[in-house]
């Protein structure tokens, strides 16, 4: 247990620590990075912008002002110009956007080292600013902590050098030098608290949203599953009576949009109990697949094909004349007769099963109920099984 708890952690602290931003992690917060990214440069371009007012104006010396003016302008156009073109190419940076932030994070930083040099009178300023900038992106911007401890380590083994060299020239004191850089390790080091904690959350909320997304999926799965099996008939695996009846609604309006007619067949087959009682059930069930296999079989595209009772089936047919529903019915009808079903006891025997076949065209326009028809359906089977069974038998007048 113990040992499961360790990897679990490890496993964590690896994946935070040690891993940069995957492709679907991107793909998933792109929103909240574009703007992370927006914010900083707008930030990055408005201190920018402050400091030419406020700072650079108190420097005497014209030259050097131009200096620093120009390093100024590159800091404010950077950011913008970036921010514009990285919403230009998102899509083709996702997995460079790591790599992109970095960059730019690094020329900002470096812009500052010459300032240092040309204002000397600011040193410490631009030193605390540039920290700043180290301490902001840590906490705003989308960027892993793999990622901003590299860009640390890099900056300070830069900066240390610089600065011990520029405080040399300059005459700096070195206790108040070591005490701005003490500052300044303990401002980085919580920007870099914040944003491994940041990402923690990061990662828990994409983790989250990941499982809470399976599930859903595997809930769509199980829905339309536990959907298709109450539509459909256990044994058969033809729809059901409710399934038809919904169908046959759809039908109706369709057929009033589209101005056509369709069909409505009910199937009964014949002398079903004896087969039962003479061989059991299993051979009545047999008789049944059998039946439902040539419905299936010879079901055209749009054609519902549903067991609406023990031993009554019903087809609901698309667009179709009356002469071709009469010749459709016709050919299940004789497939059936010739169809020899064996004896699930003694295969060398074989039963035969018939149907009786009562069908009728109609249009929605007509606006006949299911039950209508089936009534008067239910009068041609009557009447086939009076005329000897086994034939089909057509409904003249739907209306």
């Amino acid at each position: 247990m113990k040992k499961n708890t360790f990897k679990r952690y490890w496993n964590r602290f690896k994946y935070l620590f040690f891993q940069f931003y995957r492709k679907e992690f991107i793909i998933a917060n792109h929103n909240d990075i574009r703007e992370s990214l927006l914010i900083a440069c707008f930030l990055l371009s408005i201190s920018t912008l402050i400091n030419i007012i406020v700072i650079d104006s108190e420097i005497l010396d014209s030259e050097i002002q131009m200096r620093v003016l120009s390093i100024r302008i590159f800091l404010i156009a950077i950011p913008i110009l970036s921010y514009l073109w990285m919403r230009w190419k998102f899509k083709t940076l996702k997995e460079t956007f790591g790599t992109f932030v970095s960059i730019l994070i690094g020329i900002i930083l470096a812009f500052h080292l010459p300032l240092m040099i040309f204002d000397p009178g600011n040193f410490f300023y631009y030193l605390q600013v540039s920290v700043i900038i180290l301490l902001s992106t840590c906490v705003i911007l989308w960027i892993e902590p793999l990622r901003i401890s590299i860009i640390i380590i890099i900056y300070f083994s830069i900066l240390i050098p610089f600065s011990l060299s520029i405080s040399q020239t300059l005459g700096i004191n070195d206790h108040l030098l070591n005490q701005n850089l003490l500052n300044m390790f303990i401002l980085v080091f919580i920007g870099f608290v914040a944003n491994t904690m940041i990402n923690y959350w990061r990662y828990e909320d994409f983790r989250s949203n990941r499982r809470l997304a399976k599930t859903l999926v595997n809930l769509r799965v199980i829905n339309t599953k536990i959907q298709r099996l109450s539509n459909l008939d256990s044994l058969t695996n033809l729809y059901n009576r409710r399934f038809l009846l919904d169908a046959f609604n759809e039908m109706i309006t369709d057929s009033k949009k589209a101005d056509y007619t369709f069909g409505l067949i009910i199937l009964d087959l014949d002398y079903l109990k004896k087969i039962n009682d003479r061989y059991g059930h299993i051979q009545g069930d047999r008789s049944i697949l059998k039946f439902s296999e040539i419905l299936l079989q010879n079901l055209r595209s749009g054609d519902i094909a549903a067991r609406i009772g023990g031993d009554e089936f019903s087809i609901l047919t698309n667009k179709i004349s009356e002469d071709e529903l009469f010749e459709f019915s016709e050919r299940i009808r004789k497939e059936l007769e010739k169809a020899k079903i064996p004896i699930y006891n003694d295969s060398q025997n074989f039963n035969q099963v018939t149907a009786s076949v009562g069908i009728i065209i109609t249009h929605g326009s007509k606006n006949q109920s299911f039950d209508e028809l089936y009534h008067l359906i239910d009068e041609a089977l009557y009447q086939a099984k009076q005329e000897g069974r086994n034939k089909v038998i057509l409904v003249k007048k739907s209306d």
